[in-house]
C-alpha cells in the first residue's frame, strides 16, 4: 500500500532524492506507485492575464531520476486521463493506471532505465488546481469563477514541476489526444527542454467537428437543472445526466463505426425488441433496446463516478482553443513548427474519427519541408481514437528504438543486411562517406541500417507505404515516414540532400516522371536501381512461348504484378537525358554478380538483368 505524500515544491526534489530507491523497489516488486501532490507558493500567469496565486500538481514517477537528472520521461494525459499512468496505489485496487501496458522494463517507457512522470492537467479534477479546488484569497471553491486555462497553462505548470525538480532537459516528452497537444506545446514553447517528442494520435488543433461535439456536450452539462450556475457543490447537487450525456457523446468519437459494428451492431439487449409495444407506464417505449445503447448509458454512468463536471467543461474549452498556427505560426503552421528543436516521431491510426491521419500529416509536412527528418507512422486499427489507449502491443514495439536510439545489433564487421541483399553492395558503391541519403520506398530500412551503423552520415532519412515496412524500419531505430513518394518529395526543399536513392520501386510507382523530376531537383545525385525488362530472357519468353515473362528477375504474374510500367535501359537513358540528367556512374547484373561498368558498355541493353544508375 502506498500512501499520497504531500509536498512543498521546494521539497519536491530533496524527498525524491530521499525516497526514490525505496519507491522504486516498491514498484519493481509490487507495481504499487506513491501519489505525490505538490503546492506551489509561486504565481502562476496565466495566457488570458489573470493569475492564480497558488497551485497545486498531483504526479507520479516510475523509476529513479539518475544523477545527471537526464532521463526522465514526460507523458502528458489526454482530457479525462489523470496522473495514474500505470500500476496500483494499493494492491487491492481493481484497474491499474491508464497507460499499464506501456511502462516497464522493455517497454514503451522502460521504468528500469528511464524515470517516467506523469502530471495531472491544471483545470482537472484528480489533484491538480481546478475549479472546485479553494481559492486562496477567498477560502471559497472557485467553480465558475477559476479563470480560463488553455494547453499552454498546463504546459507551463508543468514546466514548474520541471523545475522544482531542477531537471533542465527531459528526455522525452510523449502524449496522445490532448496529451499530444501538451507534448507539441512544449516542443514549440521550449525548444531546448527535450531531446525527444512522440505525438500520438494528434494534430495541430482541434477539428471543426470536434469543437462542435464539445460544444453540444457542454451544453448537456449547462442545461442540466443540477449545474446550478457552476455552483452545484455548494447546493449539494450533481449534474450527473448532463455530464453523463457529455460524455456518451464524446465516447462515439472515440471509437469508429466498424468497432462499434463488431462489437455490437444491431444486436438487442436480453429480453428487449424493437416492436412497438403498448404500456400503461409513460416513457417505457423509450428505454434502450439496443446493446450499444446499454453500452453508451454505461460509460456515462462510469464517467460521472470519477470525473467532474465544471473539470470537463475548462478542459473541453482548452482542446476547443488550441492552435499552434494561431499562436506561434502567425497563420503559418511551418513558422510555428520551424521552433522545434526536438526528434520527433508521429503515430496516427487509420480509423481515428477525431484526429484522422491528414492532421498527423500536416505536422509531417511542415517538418518536412523545413528539412527536418521525422519519423512517422499510419497504424492500421479498428479501434479509431481510442486505438492510442488500446493498441499497446503495437506502441510497444515501434517506440522504444525511437526513444532508447536502440538498433538492432548489426554484426561486428556491420554488414548483415549484406550477407542477405547482394544488391546492397553496389547501391552503397554510389553513396560517398559523408553524404546525406534519401532513400525513397526504403522497405524494411537495410540500406539506411548500414549507412547508420558506418555513423558518418550526417543526416538520413527514409520513405516508405507499407505499414509492416515502416514498422521493421522503426524498430530498427531509423528515421522513416510512412507517406506516398511524391507527396513527401513536394514538401522537401530544393537541394535538402546529397543523395536520393529509389530502388527496385520505380516500374510500381504511378507517375515516375514526376518522381524523378522531384528527384533532381531535391538532391545533387540520384541513384536508381530497377530491373531490366529488356533482359534477354525476358525477350526470349515473349518472342518463343508468346506469354508475359515470369523469372526470377519478374517474379510475379501478370495479373497480380506491382510493374506498372515496363522499360529497358535504353528506354530509361532516354527519358533521364529528357529531364536534364547526366548520367555518372553505372552497375549492372550479370548472371549473379554485379559489376561497374562505363556508360557505352557493349550490348548491356539484352544482357543486364538490373541496372543501378547514378544520375547528376
Amino acid at each position: 500500500m502506498t500512501t499520497l505524500q504531500h509536498l512543498h515544491s521546494s521539497e519536491l526534489a530533496a524527498w525524491l532524492e530521499t525516497h526514490q530507491a525505496e519507491a522504486f523497489d516498491l514498484w519493481q516488486k509490487e507495481r504499487l506507485v506513491t501519489p505525490l501532490h505538490v503546492t506551489f507558493d509561486t504565481p502562476l500567469a496565466l495566457e488570458n492575464g489573470d493569475v492564480l496565486p497558488s497551485f497545486e500538481i498531483r504526479l507520479e514517477l516510475y523509476g529513479q531520476i539518475n544523477p545527471q537528472r537526464d532521463n526522465v520521461i514526460l507523458v502528458c494525459h489526454a482530457l479525462t486521463g489523470d496522473a495514474h499512468l500505470a500500476g496500483k496505489h494499493h494492491v487491492d485496487d481493481k484497474k491499474s493506471g491508464w497507460w499499464d501496458d506501456l511502462v516497464g522494463e522493455g517497454k514503451a517507457f522502460n521504468s528500469q532505465t528511464h524515470a517516467i512522470l506523469c502530471t495531472h492537467v491544471l483545470g482537472g479534477c484528480n489533484g491538480s488546481t481546478g475549479p472546485e479546488s479553494t481559492n486562496p484569497q477567498t477560502q471559497d471553491a472557485y467553480h465558475t469563477s477559476f479563470p480560463p486555462i488553455t494547453i499552454a497553462d498546463m504546459v507551463n505548470a508543468q514546466h514548474a514541476v520541471m523545475q522544482a525538480l531542477e531537471i533542465s532537459q527531459w528526455h522525452a516528452v510523449v502524449g496522445g489526444s490532448m496529451g499530444g497537444f501538451q507534448a507539441l506545446e512544449w516542443g514549440i514553447r521550449y525548444p531546448n527542454a527535450m531531446k525527444k517528442l512522440v505525438i500520438i494520435a494528434s494534430g495541430a488543433c482541434y477539428s471543426t467537428q470536434g469543437i462542435a461535439f464539445n460544444a453540444v456536450g457542454r451544453h448537456a452539462i449547462m442545461h442540466d437543472p443540477q449545474w446550478k450556475q457552476g455552483l452545484y457543490q455548494t447546493h449539494g447537487t450533481e449534474p450527473r445526466q448532463g455530464l453523463a450525456t457529455a460524455r456518451m457523446l464524446a465516447h462515439i468519437t472515440y471509437v469508429s463505426e466498424d468497432s462499434l459494428d463488431q462489437k455490437f451492431g444491431r444486436s438487442l439487449i436480453e429480453g428487449q425488441s424493437t416492436l412497438p409495444t403498448q404500456s400503461s407506464e409513460a416513457g417505457t417505449s423509450f428505454q434502450p433496446e439496443f446493446q450499444v445503447e446499454s453500452y453508451l448509458d454505461y460509460q456515462g454512468q462510469q464517467f460521472v463516478n470519477r470525473f467532474d463536471a465544471n473539470s470537463y467543461l475548462y478542459l473541453s474549452k482548452a482542446l476547443d482553443a488550441f492552435d499552434v498556427v494561431a499562436s506561434w505560426g502567425k497563420g503559418d503552421l511551418k513558422t510555428a513548427m520551424a521552433r522545434i528543436k526536438a526528434d520527433c516521431f508521429f503515430v496516427a491510426y487509420d480509423t481515428d474519427g477525431l484526429f484522422p491521419p491528414k492532421e498527423t500529416h500536416r505536422l509531417v509536412d511542415a517538418l518536412i519541408a523545413l528539412n527536418q527528418s521525422p519519423s512517422a507512422v499510419t497504424l492500421s486499427t479498428p479501434w479509431g481514437h481510442d486505438a492510442f489507449l488500446i493498441d499497446t502491443t503495437e506502441l510497444n514495439a515501434i517506440v522504444p528504438a525511437f526513444l532508447y536510439e536502440a538498433t538492432r545489433e548489426l554484426s561486428k564487421k556491420h554488414n548483415t543486411p549484406l550477407l542477405n541483399r547482394d544488391d546492397l553492395a553496389p547501391l552503397l558503391s554510389l553513396v560517398e562517406a559523408h553524404d546525406s541519403v534519401l532513400d525513397l520506398g526504403c522497405g524494411k530500412g537495410d540500406l539506411l541500417e548500414i549507412l547508420k551503423a558506418q555513423g558518418t552520415h550526417p543526416r538520413l532519412l527514409g520513405v516508405e507505404q507499407k505499414e509492416a515496412s515502416v514498422k521493421d524500419a522503426l524498430n530498427k531505430g531509423l528515421p522513416v515516414l510512412q507517406g506516398d513518394m511524391l507527396h513527401t518529395l513536394k514538401q522537401l526543399p530544393d537541394a535538402s540532400f546529397d543523395v536520393a536513392v529509389l530502388h527496385l520501386a520505380l516500374q510500381s510507382l504511378q507517375d515516375p516522371y514526376r518522381v524523378l523530376q522531384e528527384m533532381k531537383r531535391v538532391a545533387t545525385r540520384s541513384v536508381i536501381g530497377f530491373p531490366n525488362f529488356g533482359f534477354l530472357p525476358i525477350r526470349l519468353q515473349l518472342l518463343l512461348r508468346g506469354r508475359m515473362p515470369n523469372s526470377s528477375a519478374l517474379p510475379y504474374m501478370w495479373y497480380d504484378t506491382p510493374n506498372i510500367h515496363l522499360f529497358t535501359l535504353k528506354d530509361f537513358t532516354t527519358l533521364s537525358e529528357e529531364l536534364g540528367f547526366q548520367q555518372a556512374r553505372r552497375v549492372y547484373r550479370f548472371g549473379e554478380t554485379w559489376q561497374a561498368r562505363p556508360r557505352r558498355a557493349w550490348g548491356v541493353n539484352w544482357r543486364a538483368s538490373y541496372a543501378i544508375y547514378e544520375l547528376v
